[in-house]
């Protein structure tokens, strides 16, 4: 969402009932559109093989809006180390120290239905883009993966009345 505050046409302030200039309570002053969300959840699912790595596994964004990441949860027959990035390839996670960027044990990342993994500050992939996923089994031996990436649909505030909370 890089458009504009629609309540402060981008300045960050607004004009209180007494005539002075007061922070924007939409945009909190940043004079960004920071858009309605409707809930949403992408998924991975599928199966690797003993030892397996896969890497490059793409998660297809909607084209209708923006997607904002808020949790990670997810379920799995065995171990498994993870490494999640943005389209653009920059890391989302790192299992190393400096320049290394290797792959996190699942169990350190990926959270469960009753306790989703928080990610903070939420992260946001374009409409239309993808999230990439590096996975390694460590189980050594078939293992059904499911990753869910809890977040929400973000669409540009003036579309409300247009039904994009639906």
């Amino acid at each position: 969402m890089n458009s504009a505050c629609p309540y402060c046409g981008g300045t960050g302030s607004v004009e209180s009932a007494a005539g002075m200039l007061a922070l924007c309570p939409h945009c909190e002053g940043t004079g960004r559109d920071n858009g309605v969300e409707s809930f949403r959840v992408y998924l991975w699912d599928g199966t690797l093989t003993a030892s397996e790595v896969r890497d490059n596994q793409r998660v297809t964004i909607d084209g209708g809006a923006t997607f904002r990441l808020k949790a990670l949860t997810g379920s799995e027959t065995g171990a498994y180390r993870v490494r999640l990035r943005h389209a653009s390839g920059e890391y989302m996670s790192s299992g190393g120290i400096g320049g290394t960027n290797d792959k996190v044990n699942s169990a350190n990342m990926i959270g469960t239905a009753q306790f989703p993994f928080p990610v903070s500050p939420p992260s946001e992939f374009g409409a239309s883009g993808h999230m990439l996923i590096d996975l390694e089994d460590l189980s050594v031996a078939n293992n059904a993966i499911q990753i869910a990436f809890i977040g929400a649909n973000v669409y540009p505030s003036q579309n409300r009345a247009e039904g994009a909370n639906g």
